[in-house]
């Protein structure tokens, strides 16, 4: 089947259209289900206009199902010798062909049963309401653990001297990696605020570590991350930019998970990849939980306690309800995830070009935290309510 063929683009159709089809079968459902599954327009962290079902996680989940199902038994029926070539002439190719790698079968595997806590603490809040944020955290560290043993990796190094010394004894360094990987799964639920934003963020981080598996040669986290973002896209369409519906909790903590796992296997399974590069290119969503703690502290508060202070919360409700008009507010929603996704393309791009640099990587992440800063006290300063 040549949607199932991966010796051609055409593969990468078939997780994006299982994932728009499962989140259109969600929202054309909302009348069965919705008394469990929607999202009411109230809340401090709320922004939207209408009653919006928040599993959209799930057509995701099937998304990367289908991929377990169909490619795997596919791939592994394929000669080494496959690659994929996406090209414009035949003089002219935009990915140099790489070949297939029978390790993507076990690794996409070992993901999709690891992502199982994360994914289900979050799919069980956003259908209860009940599951607290440290229980997420801590299903997403679990779901760390478990990816640490099924897949054998773990962040053995972060290329700091005395740190790598430390992440040299096993125990410290997986729990450590279980640690980080949590981190980034609340970081990515945190940004989940407007229409497109996390999942527009996830597609960009997606493609981005997969161009520098590329760059390495790695074909398996080259495959992984081209068919995740396929599968967020097939989602995305239907997020943005009217927000038919929500990625939810289950949703951004899979997501969170996913792109950590990747960005965990990427540097220690290529030691001339920095553990920096993927690190810069989820460098938005780390920094607004970072500063997020740090302001919340700062006014006493709990680092779990909702506010409407996040970066894209003042940037939709301080500048672009003027910059929209009198356009509808679910437009308004939308367009303020735009230039958010601009700096997370700022950082990937910087994250490409610099991979084999830890002093440039660095250098590139203070660059990022000073001009985050920059942005946020421009629109707490001269904003408009």
């Amino acid at each position: 089947m040549l949607l199932l063929d991966p010796s051609t683009p055409l593969f990468l159709v078939w997780p994006c259209l299982v994932s728009l089809l499962a989140s259109l079968l969600i929202v054309y459902t909302q009348s069965w289900h919705g008394g469990l599954t929607v999202d009411h327009n109230h809340g401090v962290q709320k922004v939207h206009h209408s009653e919006t079902s928040r599993i959209g996680g799930l057509a995701i989940f099937v998304g990367l199902l289908v991929v377990t199902v169909g490619f795997t038994s596919t791939f592994a029926a394929t000669s080494a010798s496959v690659s994929v070539s996406v090209s414009v002439s035949p003089q002219l190719s935009l990915i140099t062909p790489l070949p297939f790698t029978p390790q993507f079968t076990p690794l996409f595997v070992a993901m999709l049963i690891s992502a199982l806590p994360a994914f289900a603490a979050g799919l069980v809040e956003d259908v209860t309401r009940r599951v607290s944020p440290r229980i997420r955290l801590l299903a997403a560290m679990a779901s760390g653990l478990l990816a640490c043993w099924l897949t054998g990796y773990d962040l053995n190094r972060v290329d700091v001297w005395g740190v790598d010394a430390l992440l040299a004894w096993s125990p410290i360094a997986i729990v450590f990696t279980a640690f980080a990987v949590a981190g980034v799964a609340n970081a990515i639920n945190i940004i989940d605020g407007l229409n497109g934003l996390a999942s527009g963020v996830m597609i960009i981080a997606f493609i981005a570590l997969a161009v520098i598996a590329h760059q390495a040669g790695d074909s398996a986290i080259f495959y992984i991350g081209l068919l995740s973002a396929a599968a967020v896209l097939g989602f995305f369409v239907v997020n943005f930019p009217f927000g038919k519906l929500f990625l939810g909790d289950g949703g951004s903590y899979l997501l969170g998970f996913w792109g950590a796992w990747l960005a965990v296997m990427l540097p220690m399974r290529n030691e001339s990849i920095s553990v920096w590069a993927p690190l810069l290119v989820f460098s938005y969503p780390i920094l607004e939980t970072l500063f997020s703690i740090l302001r919340r502290r700062r006014r006493q508060h709990d680092s779990f306690h909702p506010d409407r202070l996040h970066l894209h919360s003042l940037l939709y409700a301080r500048r672009f309800r003027s910059f929209t008009g009198h356009r509808p507010k679910v437009l308004q929603n939308a367009f303020a995830s735009v230039p958010l996704w601009g700096f997370m393309l700022l950082g990937s791009v910087l994250a490409v070009t610099f991979a084999h640099s830890t002093l440039a990587l660095m250098a590139c992440f203070v660059v990022m935290a000073v001009l985050y800063q920059l942005a946020y006290r421009y629109l707490v300063r001269f904003g408009r309510l």
